[in-house]
């Protein structure tokens, strides 16, 4: 790209004012013009297909799922040891850089906080979800290695200068009726982007956005890990009326009902529970988790279970009884978590594993509005959710409605926008005046 002389000097100006001094490093991207990722989600099978992806393409999508580094399979079994050495032997047994970040909490230390876990060919990424609702922390991956602290410590890393060149991303119908407002347009976007990060910088000091003097762009002051959302919003944004593709379905529990068919041979006289289902574990390769601390005695919590034959699933529905939990839940790709009344949130945080996608509703908006489209979105998609760092939602100039949140909530989100369509159509649903 060609830089004219008149936007290097708004880009330094800007800088100055948002960095408060000299010398630091910039880079002008062009995120609209970065080639789109390969396809992460592919679409469910019994979504509403109203995409022009090819068959065959959306079939092989639907069989590949991308791997990375937390993918990689652990075997761990370890009974009250301190997260510390947890951590240590999960970073020994994949290669992984793991890191403890200190914390401001009551209670013992965090690298301190006792871990009890047995999982067999598990994902990193699954095992660390269970550590993490046992130690009330949350990890994140920067593409180096994992941190492990409390729910605020994850928006980290260094504050880096960018600057983002602003230009009209309406797609015009031909031929061309009317115009548009360019300037409104640049002013729009920015907000967008404003608006999906407020939430970001609100909880990371020292963030800031800033359109440039001139108006031909703005300067972030973020993490690397913020730019990349910067950028995946502006690629969002410049879809125009393109159809979204149906998000992944939900994992499939076929394998775990399988195992939980399984006959087991219960004659376990005044036992650790840990040590039962660590026995019911490795005997039916499922893996099965709890958090000790709903138990009554924790990890010194012991029960009997003799009645010979039975079934896995008939266990764990008794273990779930003795121990005064609430239920058995399985989580797919993953195994059996036995819950409590204990809320655990999420062991990677949104911020860090969230997905941005968009959705073309310009027709939407011109039934109902901005206003109502939104607020319907946020009563019916995890409601109560949207006051943090993430879940974030923002309306585009383009048309597009902008979402940063879970895989499975992106996936509720696109059935109910279908669903939307249908009832706007049908006259259920309408502007309120």
């Amino acid at each position: 790209m060609i830089e004219r002389t008149s936007t290097c000097i708004w880009c330094v100006t800007v800088l100055l004012m948002i960095a408060g001094c000299p010398g630091r490093p910039r880079e002008t991207i062009d995120p609209t013009h970065t080639a789109l990722p390969l396809i992460e989600d592919p679409p469910a099978a019994d979504a509403p297909q109203h995409t022009d992806y090819p068959e065959d393409l959306l079939k092989r999508a639907a069989n590949t799922r991308p791997r990375g580094p937390l993918d990689h399979a652990v075997n761990i079994s370890v009974f009250a040891v301190p997260l510390g050495e947890v951590a240590g032997s999960l970073a020994t047994l994949t290669g992984i850089g793991i890191t403890i970040l200190p914390h401001d909490n009551s209670g013992p230390p965090l690298h301190k906080r006792p871990v009890s876990i047995t999982v067999q060919a598990a994902r990193l990424s699954d095992t660390l979800e269970w550590i993490m609702r046992q130690v009330d922390a949350q990890y994140s991956w920067d593409g180096a290695g994992v941190t492990i602290g409390p729910q605020a410590g994850h928006l980290s890393g260094k504050m880096i200068n960018r600057s983002y060149p602003l230009r009209t991303m309406t797609r015009l119908p031909n031929p061309v009726e009317g115009g548009t407002n360019i300037e409104a347009e640049k002013e729009s976007i920015f907000g967008c982007v404003n608006d999906m990060l407020a939430g970001y910088q609100r909880i990371r000091p020292g963030s800031r956005f800033a359109r440039a003097p001139m108006g031909e762009g703005f300067v972030a002051l973020c993490s690397e890990r913020a730019h990349r959302r910067i950028k995946q919003i502006l690629r969002e944004i410049a879809r125009g009326s393109e159809r979204s593709r149906p998000p992944a379905p939900a994992g499939d529990t076929t394998e775990i009902e399988k195992k939980l068919e399984q006959i087991t041979f219960c004659t376990y006289r005044d036992e650790h529970v840990l040590d039962i289902l660590k026995k019911l574990s490795i005997k039916t390769g499922l893996n099965i988790a709890l958090d000790p601390r709903e138990l009554a005695h924790g990890e010194k919590t012991r029960i009997t279970l003799n009645y010979g034959k039975a079934s896995l699933k008939f266990t764990l529905r008794e273990i779930v009884k003795l121990c005064g939990l609430k239920d058995c839940v399985m989580e797919p790709g993953r195994g059996v978590w036995l819950r409590g009344t204990k809320h655990h949130p999420r062991g990677r945080s949104l911020w860090d594993a969230g997905v941005i996608r968009s959705y073309y509703v310009g027709p939407v908006v011109k039934k109902i509005g901005i206003p109502k489209l939104l607020t319907l979105v946020r009563q019916n998609i995890t409601p109560g959710e949207w006051a943090g760092a993430a879940p974030a939602m923002a309306y585009a100039p383009t048309g597009r409605l902008i979402v940063f949140h879970s895989r499975d909530a992106h996936a509720d989100l696109a059935s109910y926008l279908y669903i939307l369509e249908k009832a706007i159509a049908a006259g259920a649903v309408f502007k309120e005046e």
